[in-house]
């Protein structure tokens, strides 16, 4: 995509924006904490990679609410003081509103867009999902399809053709996980760092073909967590979990380089919550 073509759809995006939050009414967000809770393993991996050097502005995909993954994105890219900012989308109106209004509060370095990431027509059919044995109620994929239809449009290729970003924050909807990292690979391919949230039902396919393929994917895992559910998911999978340490219903592994001792070292002097999610670190071998 040319720097000419991104800027065209970005502008078509800030109009339907416009267009979709003149009909939007602000609902309070639901109450509970936020998914990506301060002192977890997996906030301590999002707060290390946010201050590396190499990683200037970051996307988010998938900002929800705004007070979990995009606070600790924020506040750590706040923290660093140079600059940078977290650009997040977010594809459900509601939720767009509320974050704004929560970034705000908070004063956070954030850029929200209310917007899909990808493009209604590579959203999986149901038929394509049962075939890799993916029994979600079709009336869940099906408003995904709608979600995608009500922008028209994504804009995951159109920032990444026209915006260096240092860490991709992967979170969108729970079948758009494949059409996200296809882009990853054919329009980002310059960022150094991914992190896969939710990963035994957004991401399991990415996870189970880096690992299979190892550096010849162009990607390492640096860091891996499951929860029981997560565990079990990837069990039936037949996932290699050789390496990994099991505590209770939890699985973690760490990976062998120095990117991956830096972190766990990192992990280990500021984890204060045992909390797991399904989560994954990937560096980008390339860069």
């Amino acid at each position: 995509m040319s720097s000419e073509q991104a800027h065209a759809l970005l502008v078509k995006q800030q109009k339907r924006q416009a267009e979709l939050l003149a009909v939007t009414v602000a609902k309070p967000a639901p109450g509970g904490s936020a998914e990506y809770q301060p002192g977890t393993a997996s906030s301590c991996a999002l707060t290390w990679v946010s201050l590396r050097s190499d990683v200037g502005d970051i996307l988010e995909i998938g900002a929800s609410y705004g007070a979990g993954s995009t606070a600790v994105l924020a506040n750590a890219k706040k923290a660093q003081g140079m600059g940078h900012e977290v650009w997040s989308l977010e594809a459900v109106p509601e939720k767009y509103l509320n974050g704004q209004a929560v970034n705000k509060a908070a004063n956070l370095p954030t850029r929200l867009f209310l917007s899909s990431a990808v493009d209604p027509e590579e959203m999986p059919t149901i038929k394509q999902r049962r075939a890799v044995g993916d029994q979600r109620p079709a009336e869940w994929l099906d408003g995904e399809i709608q979600l995608a239809a009500l922008h028209g449009f994504g804009i995951m290729k159109a920032m990444c053709s026209s915006h260096t970003f240092g860490h991709i924050f992967v979170d969108g909807g729970a079948f758009t996980g494949n059409a996200e990292w296809s882009t990853i690979n054919s329009h980002c391919s310059n960022v150094p760092w991914i992190s896969l949230d939710d990963t035994h039902a957004k991401t399991v396919d990415v996870v189970l073909a880096v690992h299979q393929g190892g550096a010849a994917t162009g990607w390492e895992i640096v860091y891996e967590e499951l929860n029981a559910e997560g565990t079990k998911m990837f069990k039936g999978k037949n996932y290699d979990f050789s390496g990994g340490t099991h505590s209770g219903t939890q699985w973690k592994r760490w990976g062998s380089s120095k990117e991956s001792n830096d972190l766990k070292e990192y992990v280990a002097q500021n984890m204060r919550n045992p909390f797991v999610r399904n989560y994954a670190l990937l560096r980008n071998l390339k860069c």
